[in-house]
């Protein structure tokens, strides 16, 4: 009977000294309050220990009590529960502890026949009057960087779980956008290795009008240890390649794995609607040389389908100086034909104080600056590519101005890439510019130069069509005229007149050819008509549509 009692006892109250850890210490308590030290037992049996030593850098005291701490809970040794008697939920005793120092401090718990339980150790950097030091990890070394000041405002999580402690089974999942790719990262955060995980990542993008779903990624790993990390590299340049992507608007990152006998799924939606470089959302207008109390701005026009997210994009000049749209600062989304004015200077408003209620009007109160002489501007999308640029030169003004001073340069057709002088036009609205409104040069635009075309359509290979008269009336009485001939891309097929001289009247032909003398294919075309006043050096445009037969 005396041997079957013992072994109960043994079965009841096993000495794993491993399975107890300090888990809390207060080695800087207020006036009205006593150190102490918090033990844990995770486990899910009892555990007893007969006596302990507690040392200290430089003393050692003996507990002679037989200690039992139940499963899953805490044990306190104090020095008194002055300060603590209302908190007191968990077992404790009392005894008069080695002095736990404030500038630092090797703390260490063994058994009567000093085999080690645990141990810690602290600097004075995790001090803080009234308040405790946790341990975030009891299966990690008590070393600083496992150590912690406590976040509950009581100052202490006495005989309660840590304020900020390690879960059992627990990932973590970070996002990086890098210069054209974005890669996201699964850590194994938890405190056991994470058994059968399946991880897939789904692409949604636009083509040709219509939304498509492309599995990038799926893997299975039959286990994840603590600590170890998973990478999975998306090339978004690459992507849109190849699969002729027009728009990339959700990246879907979706794991699951086996924790305490269930399944536990997650699932990131990262919403980026971010369109293919050199399309959709692209420079439209800019002012370069402002009077003096005015400031500079830089249009873009979303031409898109789609809501754009403009978070985290970059327009950055040739000096390296930079404007963000910090999407944590605000929110930055552009909805389908609209127009986003980035301001760098809020005196812009003493010059267009109208504008001051406007949205998608954003002032970023930097040190940016385009210079008078010419500069470059480049915009960046969230992942780092360059969505959009261009090199300007003061000359792009088109005219015989004595000043371009408050003058914008427009985009004629937004459409067009950026990096093309000949289509950027000075502009001739009587403010000067048009931010967050349709260019003044633009083909919807009121003008007051009239055009008539005969035939049209004509026909380069008719012998009775083969060429189309254009005739005009200018708004002046003598004026310089320029005239080109765009395809509908954009693209400059030939220029006809080109600063010419004219009377308010006149007419000119065009043979259906380009610049090279090749006849162009059958179908739309854009003619462009330019037209500066002789005397007030005044500005007229116009834009229509002349169509090439067979």
């Amino acid at each position: 009977m005396k041997l079957l009692v013992s072994l109960l006892f043994l079965l009841t109250f096993n000495k794993l000294f491993s399975q107890i850890f300090i888990n809390e210490i207060f080695p800087a308590p207020n006036s009205n309050q006593s150190e102490w030290i918090e033990l844990i037992n995770p486990s899910e049996t009892n555990v007893l220990l007969n006596g302990l030593i507690i040392t200290n850098r430089n003393s050692s005291i003996k507990v002679n009590d037989n200690i039992v701490i139940p499963p899953n809970s805490m044990f306190l040794i104090m020095k008194d529960t002055i300060g603590f008697s209302n908190s007191l939920s968990c077992n404790y005793i009392k005894c008069l502890l080695p002095t736990l120092h404030n500038d630092w401090e090797s703390l260490t718990i063994r058994n009567l026949d000093s085999t080690l339980i645990d141990s810690i150790f602290y600097t004075s950097k995790l001090i803080k009057r009234g308040f405790s030091i946790e341990r975030y990890d009891w299966s990690e070394a008590g070393f600083p960087e496992n150590l912690y000041i406590t976040y509950d405002s009581s100052g202490n999580t006495i005989c309660r779980e840590n304020s900020k402690v390690i879960k059992d089974f627990e990932l973590i999942q970070t996002t990086k956008f890098d210069t054209g790719r974005i890669s996201f990262k699964i850590v194994n955060n938890g405190r056991y290795n994470v058994k059968n995980l399946a991880v897939k990542v789904t692409i949604n993008y636009r083509k040709e009008h219509n939304i498509f779903e492309k599995l990038f990624f799926s893997d299975t790993f039959s286990l994840l240890p603590k600590k170890d990390t998973i990478i999975i590299v998306i090339p978004i340049i690459k992507f849109f390649a190849e699969e002729e992507a027009e728009l990339i608007k959700t990246i879907h990152l979706y794991y699951s794995f086996d924790s305490l006998n269930k399944k536990v799924s997650k699932d990131f939606e990262t919403n980026l609607y971010i369109p293919k470089p050199f399309t959709n959302v692209l420079l439209n207008e800019f002012l370069f040389d402002s009077h003096t109390g005015c400031g500079e701005f830089i249009e873009l026009l979303n031409f898109s389908f789609d809501t754009i997210n403009l978070n985290d994009w970059l327009i950055v000049n040739s000096s390296g100086k930079k404007i963000e749209l910090d999407g944590e600062k605000g929110s930055f989304y552009l909805p389908p034909s609209n127009y986003f004015v980035i301001i760098w200077d809020s005196a812009f408003y003493n010059c267009y104080e109208e504008l001051k209620s406007r949205p998608n009007f954003f002032v970023s109160n930097s040190n940016f600056s385009l210079r008078n002489t010419g500069d470059q501007i480049i915009l960046y999308n969230k992942i780092g590519m360059v969505h959009d640029s261009l090199t300007f030169y003061p000359e792009w003004h088109k005219g015989k101005l004595t000043s371009y001073k408050q003058k914008s340069l427009e985009k004629l057709i937004p459409t067009q890439k950026s990096y093309l002088s000949e289509n950027w036009f000075t502009c001739v609205d009587p403010k000067g510019a048009t931010p967050g409104e349709l260019n003044s040069v633009s083909f919807d635009k009121n003008e007051k130069i009239q055009i008539s075309i005969e035939p049209d359509p004509f026909s380069p290979n008719s012998p009775n069509k083969s060429q189309a008269k254009i005739t005009y009336i200018l708004p002046f009485i003598q004026a310089r005229i320029t005239v080109k001939i765009f395809d509908l891309s954009g693209f400059e097929i030939v220029t006809l007149l080109n600063n010419q001289i004219s009377p308010s009247s006149g007419e000119f032909f065009w043979d259906g050819k380009t610049k090279n003398g090749n006849i162009v294919q059958p179908g739309g075309y854009i003619i462009f008509f330019q037209a500066i006043d002789a005397i007030s050096g005044e500005t007229s445009t116009k834009k229509t549509v002349i169509t090439v037969g067979w």
